[in-house]
């Protein structure tokens, strides 16, 4: 049984090779008799993934679900091929995510179960490009049946909050460039990441930023302010290369908190509020929500309803503030009106 197993390891390594082989020549590999190992093909997933600089987060979300699909899976996932991947396991594999537990018999709370499903779904994707298999599974499954995103609203920033922040210092520079970027433009910070010089392009005396985005793959086209654009300062005059040269996340978290702090900010600020406060802002200025959808690279318009919510909520306020005042004044009138009476 073990030289079985062996057997069946060496060769989907072997295709793997090949396929490597092939595409270095230009080549593609459609492996029609699907032979192709699950492990095989979730390892190389994530070299590929590392090498498309996909960012550390959703590379991380890979690792942890290999980890629940590994136990969930027992010996069967150093077995398995790809072409047994089908609805009937993705269903139970989301079922796993909702209830089992880890080696210290906890759960996976909602948030963590919809990113790893989340991963699993991007990696089953990429096998339908590479032509491993002819269809995502998961596709076949009710909405229901996937492991949902918790409902919350999103911390923002408004208008004078990031302004408060354009005129506090910040201990790292280019962290401060990036992040206020970020509230000009709504790119993820994985995109942010990414950007070069060669992504910018001057089109009637504009200046507009052209990338393919890091987490969904889709193009997206965006104009650059003045304002924007002059966040983007060379390094040593020179245009070439990556704009923006980033730490750690867990670096850039702790100078975003900091900074924040130091602006008298009380919100619970990271990197990913800035994206919130552009879609935020937009729609409380009067952009059209289709209009911030595209922008953003959403591929469902209803992802971008949960910022409408937010503005939604903000306007009741205002109408709430306005209401307050109006009665305040009028039981003023009335009081005088009363006296002279």
């Amino acid at each position: 049984m073990n030289s079985v197993k062996f057997q069946a390891k060496e060769i989907g390594k072997g295709l793997y090779e090949i396929h490597l082989d092939l595409n270095s020549q230009g080549l593609q590999l459609n492996e029609e008799n699907h032979e192709l190992l699950l492990a095989d093909y979730m390892e190389r997933h994530q070299q590929e993934s590392l090498m498309a600089h996909r960012g550390n987060s959703y590379l991380r979300q890979c690792k942890n679900m290999e980890k629940w699909l590994k136990a969930f899976l027992g010996k069967q996932y150093d077995t398995m091929c790809m072409e047994e991947v089908d609805v009937q396991l993705c269903r139970k594999f989301a079922e796993h995510l909702r209830t089992g537990q880890n080696s210290r018999g906890k759960t996976l709370s909602a948030t963590s179960a919809h990113h790893y499903f989340g991963a699993f779904k991007g990696m089953l994707t990429a096998a339908v490009k590479d032509e491993v298999i002819e269809r995502n599974p998961i596709e076949l499954m009710k909405r229901g049946e996937i492991p949902a995103r918790p409902t919350r609203q999103r911390d923002y920033m408004d208008a004078e909050e990031v302004a408060r922040l354009t005129v506090t210092p910040c201990k790292n520079d280019e962290v401060k460039r990036a992040f206020l970027f970020s509230c000009l433009t709504g790119l993820r910070i994985s995109d942010i990441r990414q950007l070069s010089w060669n992504n910018l392009h001057e089109m009637g005396g504009k200046w507009y930023c052209q990338i393919v985005m890091q987490k969904t793959q889709e193009p997206i086209k965006c104009k650059l302010t003045e304002t924007a654009y002059a966040l983007l300062e060379p390094t040593e005059g020179k245009r070439e290369g990556k704009i923006f040269h980033l730490p750690c996340d867990s670096t850039i978290g702790r100078t975003v908190k900091k900074w924040t702090e130091q602006a008298g900010i009380t919100k619970h600020v990271t990197f990913h509020t800035a994206r919130h406060s552009y879609a935020t802002i937009a729609l409380m200025t009067g952009v059209d929500i289709y209009i911030i959808s595209r922008q953003l690279g959403h591929k469902n318009i209803q992802t971008t309803t949960i910022y409408a919510t937010v503005v939604d909520a903000q306007r009741d306020a205002a109408s709430d503030s306005v209401s307050k005042i109006y009665e305040e004044h009028l039981n003023k009138v009335l009081q005088k009106q009363q006296q002279r009476e």
